[in-house]
């Protein structure tokens, strides 16, 4: 069973071949059929290919939405990273800040009565010199050991410290 192009393109044959049978003397008419038939054969297989073609166009358009769906997904995902990193930054800023409020307030001393400074660098009680980076108690700090480089801070108890290094016995 022919499908309806397939019938369509076997009709226009047929009255292309009637009408050159009509025009033109036999020997003339052989040739000028095998030159359109050679032209219309060409013609459906260039209409082959823009069909393909279009299918490929399918094809990417659907590609493109998934694309598309997959943006949308990283974007919601990087948006609620965001706000959870923020949140996070803000809650270490937040005891950056608290810390020098209870150093202001307070007036936390250390062991030689000296109030005690953010930033501000003291001598432990075993001679080794630390930078105070914040408060986690009223009698707990925070510290960095000034000659060690990338370390964390410690906690150090405030009765550990005083502005001149201690003589060690």
């Amino acid at each position: 069973m022919k499908t309806k192009p397939q019938n369509q393109s076997a009709q226009i044959h047929r009255l292309i071949d009637g009408a050159i049978d009509k025009a033109f003397d036999a020997a003339s008419a052989v040739a000028i059929k095998q030159s359109v038939n050679s032209y219309i054969a060409d013609l459906e297989a260039k209409a082959a290919s823009v069909d393909s073609l279009t299918a490929e166009v399918k094809k990417y358009d659907a590609d493109l939405k998934k694309c598309n769906d997959l943006n949308r997904r990283l974007n919601a995902n990087l948006k609620e990273n965001k706000e959870k990193y923020h949140k996070k930054y803000l809650s270490k800023r937040n005891i950056l800040y608290f810390s020098m409020r209870k150093l202001a307030d307070k007036k936390i001393l250390i062991a030689d009565g000296t109030p005690l400074e953010l930033g501000g660098e003291y001598y432990g009680a075993d001679g080794r010199k630390w930078k105070i980076t914040g408060v986690k108690s009223p009698n707990w700090l925070w510290g960095v050991e000034v000659d060690s480089e990338g370390k964390k801070p410690q906690p150090l108890n405030r009765e550990w410290l005083t502005v001149e290094k201690p003589e060690i016995v």
